[in-house]
C-alpha cells in the first residue's frame, strides 16, 4: 500500500514538472528580435489614429476622448508571420475628461500581450487586439470600441490595417 502510494504521488509531481514546463513554453512563445518598420492604419489619410513599428518598438493610437498614446514592445514569433506587441509605457495623455479611461502607467502589465500583427501576403496586416491588462483592477482595458483603432472600424474586429506613407 505504502509502495502504491509513493508511487502514485511521485506519478503526481511528474504532472505537475511537465505541466509548468508546457505553461511555460505556452507563454515564452518563441521570439526573436523584430525587423519590421512601417506604419499601418485604418484609414492611412487620418494621421492621429495609427500603428507605427520602429523593429523593437512601436507607438499606437489608443484612445480619443483624452488623447492617448502609448509606446510599445514588438517581438516577432519565430517562424511565423506574426508579431506580438506589448505595452511599453505611457507615451501621452491628455486630462479633457476626467470620467474617462485614464491610463496609470504602473498599474499596466508590461509582459502580457495586448495584441498580435500577422503581415498579410497583399502588404495589409490584421490586428488581433486584446487590451491592456490593468494589475490593480485585475482586468483588461481599452477592448472593443475603448480602443480607438476598432471604434474607427466600426466596431468590427479583427482589424484589417492597411500599410500607410
Amino acid at each position: 500500500m505504502r509502495l502504491t502510494y509513493l508511487t502514485f504521488i511521485l506519478s503526481l509531481f511528474g504532472l505537475l514538472l511537465n505541466c509548468n514546463n508546457t505553461k511555460l513554453k505556452e507563454s515564452e512563445q518563441d521570439t526573436i528580435p523584430s525587423y519590421l518598420k512601417g506604419t499601418w492604419a485604418v484609414i492611412c489619410k487620418n494621421e492621429l489614429t495609427e500603428l507605427e513599428i520602429n523593429k523593437n518598438e512601436g507607438y499606437l493610437s489608443l484612445y480619443d476622448f483624452n488623447a492617448i498614446y502609448i509606446n510599445l514592445k514588438v517581438e516577432k514569433v519565430s517562424n511565423k508571420n506574426e508579431f506580438l506587441l506589448k505595452y511599453a509605457s505611457l507615451a501621452s495623455q491628455q486630462d479633457y475628461y476626467k470620467e474617462n479611461l485614464r491610463i496609470v502607467d504602473e498599474d499596466i502589465s508590461k509582459d502580457k500581450v495586448i495584441g498580435k500583427l500577422i503581415l498579410q501576403k497583399n502588404g495589409k496586416a490584421e490586428l488581433q487586439w486584446t487590451g491592456l491588462y490593468n494589475m490593480k483592477k485585475q482586468k483588461l482595458e481599452f477592448v472593443g470600441n475603448d480602443f480607438l483603432l476598432i471604434k474607427e472600424n466600426g466596431g468590427k474586429t479583427p482589424l484589417i490595417l492597411e500599410p500607410c506613407k
